[in-house]
């Protein structure tokens, strides 16, 4: 009931219809199974680590729904127990491959970061607590940690955080299909509201462009959500992105169609103010683009 609860004010702050997520929570399937003790791994009588017979349950029960991804949170509750260390990662990797065989989707297990992992803001693919197996089987490893004002001069353009507004550090150390360490993806909260943001030193300069362009859309869809209007001028204002990027950002914007220029409601229409920026795909909260404001 409380990760539903939490779903829906994500998909609220999204601006999704009810249809919309009806639909999200059609194809998410939540199976609880706290103080049943369902383990993947166990201990044998002979101090093996084993595989139980719950990954094959699994792939028998959603063969036909054929999902996307699997995941388990937190992975300590699924292995054989950390004083195994890495006999029970490796053992959990291949309970994880099993599934990926039989129902060709990814599976993730989601686990906490070690002590110093954890106070270093280590981001590396050996970052989780305990084992090393885990991070050398895995096909991808991901880490995310807090960030606060002690980590303000690595923040990318327009990251900003701080009292009621949170941020994470989202780092990719470890891609086998791909290069590895990619761009950061820094994601600042505030209520329900999710931005992301990327390093943009990774990116080229047409990379840098799009990646620019992308933001400013991304936050005007994100102030509309919370009644808030913008125009040319405030939305410089805003301190977004140094003016010049930003200016660049709002006209390969209009030039592509993506952002325009419409009335304002005539409740919002004061002194000079007439026209506000809107994204072309932005729906409002009925589902409905230019239903904007409406809940």
């Amino acid at each position: 009931d409380l990760f539903l609860a939490r779903m829906r004010k994500l998909g609220q702050s999204m601006g999704l219809s009810e249809k919309q997520f009806r639909t999200v929570r059609e194809n998410l399937l939540i199976w609880d199974v706290r103080g049943l003790n369902l383990r993947l791994v166990e201990q044998d009588r002979s101090n093996n680590i084993v595989p139980t017979g719950l990954a094959e349950a699994i792939a028998n029960k959603y063969r036909s729904f054929q999902p996307a991804i699997v995941q388990f949170d937190p992975q300590t509750s699924f292995g054989a127990g950390e004083r195994f260390v890495n006999d029970n990662g490796n053992a959990l990797i291949q309970a994880a491959r099993s599934l990926v065989r039989e129902l060709g989707c990814c599976v993730r297990y989601v686990h906490h970061v070690g002590k110093t992992g954890a106070r270093e803001k280590l981001s590396d693919q050996y970052s989780g607590r305990g084992d090393s197996a885990m991070g050398d089987g895995a096909r991808m490893v991901a880490s995310i940690f807090p960030v606060g004002e002690g980590d303000r001069s690595d923040f990318p353009t327009g990251f900003d955080v701080g009292g009621e507004v949170g941020g994470v550090k989202l780092t990719r150390p470890k891609l086998t299909f791909t290069r590895p360490n990619l761009p950061a993806i820094w994601i600042r909260r505030e209520g329900w509201n999710l931005e992301h943001f990327t390093d943009h030193a990774w990116l080229s300069s047409e990379q840098k462009k799009a990646a620019q362009a992308n933001q400013v859309e991304t936050y005007l869809e994100s102030q509309l959500k919370q009644d808030r209007f913008h125009t040319k001028n405030s939305l410089e204002q805003a301190g977004l992105m140094a003016r010049a990027e930003l200016r660049k950002a709002l006209a390969e914007l209009e030039v592509t169609g993506r952002v325009v220029e419409v009335d304002l409601p005539e409740d919002r229409k004061h002194g000079g103010r007439k026209t506000y920026l809107r994204p072309i795909n932005f729906a409002g909260f009925s589902g409905d683009v230019g239903e904007v404001g409406k809940k």
